[in-house]
């Protein structure tokens, strides 16, 4: 499948490049800067920015697909070269794109998304009781609410936050918590909290879990404890991702990962976090079938799966009109699974 999907990545460029030949007029155009997409606060200042070649083009923005028209779109300024929202509210969110003009054609940019800095609460739930034996791995499961820019996890343990990851807790990028060797100091209420870093707001569940560590009565069996079911993720093009493989018992240091059935070489691109997989820049290459295995006291292999399929964004080909065919090409998401 990774050959097809690079087999479709090139049949899509070698489109764009012939109707570039077809066209020389848009090789006269392009944009030095185009607007990027923002999260801010409800009443904060947004600037975007838009210059093009050749400098004697025209610019003019759109709104949701739409001429804007600041003389009817109150909070809105327009100057040479930039659009400005002189305070954030919930009618100015949406996509905006530059559009440049000259005698011989006109381009458009990408879409600048936005959007106003927000979090939601945590959905209800009841207060759980967990009982660990002492030396084994704790894991407390976090789903973070939804939140614009995403949120960062931390824990309220006894009292005190926990906002990064320490010896023998590691917080994941997902929200949950993994305890590593655990002792009679853990015990005690954990809450989990999302805390947004625009709006500094912290939203905290309600309940929480409550852990309680007992005294071992001999050797535990090793068990994969997170996630109990495969697990399919889909993740952009350069961006990073943890694959979750949370072990406990005897052996927990006996943790293989293999991909698309070959065991994997750790390195710079691949690399454990305790018994955790982090992906890091990850390419078109990197998606597959993962496998989180380990050995037990008695030779059986227990495992868990992941299929990891890689968002590929290839960035819209221009609008270009005068002096040649009228003709638009849309922004194109390519997710190659397998």
């Amino acid at each position: 499948m990774e050959d097809s999907g690079l087999r479709l990545l090139s049949a899509v460029l070698c489109v764009c490049h012939t109707l570039l030949l077809n066209c020389p007029s848009v090789l006269s155009h392009s944009f030095r800067v185009e607007p990027l997409s923002v999260v801010q606060k409800q009443g904060s200042a947004v600037h975007l920015r838009c210059t093009a070649r050749p400098a004697t083009a025209r610019i003019s923005w759109l709104f949701q697909g739409q001429p804007l028209d600041p003389s009817h779109q109150s909070g809105v300024e327009l100057s040479p070269g930039s659009l400005s929202l002189s305070s954030l509210q919930p009618a100015l969110t949406g996509s905006y794109q530059c559009l440049a003009q000259s005698e011989t054609g006109s381009i458009i940019s990408r879409h600048a998304r936005v959007r106003i800095a927000d979090i939601e609460r945590f959905a209800e739930t009841h207060r759980r009781t967990f009982t660990v034996n002492k030396g084994e791995t704790a894991f407390i499961e976090c789903p973070l609410p939804r939140s614009n820019p995403p949120a960062l996890p931390r824990f309220r343990i006894r009292g005190k936050w926990l906002e990064q990851s320490t010896d023998d807790h590691l917080i994941l990028p997902s929200g949950n918590l993994q305890i590593v060797s655990v002792s009679s100091e853990h015990q005690g209420m954990y809450k989990c909290g999302a805390y947004n870093p625009l709006t500094r707001e912290t939203q905290v569940e309600a309940h929480g879990t409550k852990l309680i560590v007992r005294d071992s009565e001999g050797p535990s069996p090793v068990r994969i404890i997170y996630p109990v079911t495969p697990r399919s993720l889909t993740v952009d093009q350069s961006g990073s991702l943890t694959l979750e493989c949370v072990v406990s018992g005897s052996r927990s240091s006996k943790v293989k990962w293999i991909k698309d059935g070959a065991e994997l070489s750790l390195n710079s691109k691949w690399m454990l976090l305790q018994s955790n997989l982090v992906l890091n820049d990850v390419q078109l290459s990197d998606g597959g079938h993962y496998c989180c295995s380990v050995l037990t006291d008695h030779g059986a292999v227990v495992s868990v799966n992941y299929t990891v399929n890689v968002l590929i964004h290839v960035h819209p080909a221009r609008f270009v009109r005068s002096g040649c065919d009228r003709r638009l090409l849309c922004e194109i998401y390519l997710c190659c699974q397998w």
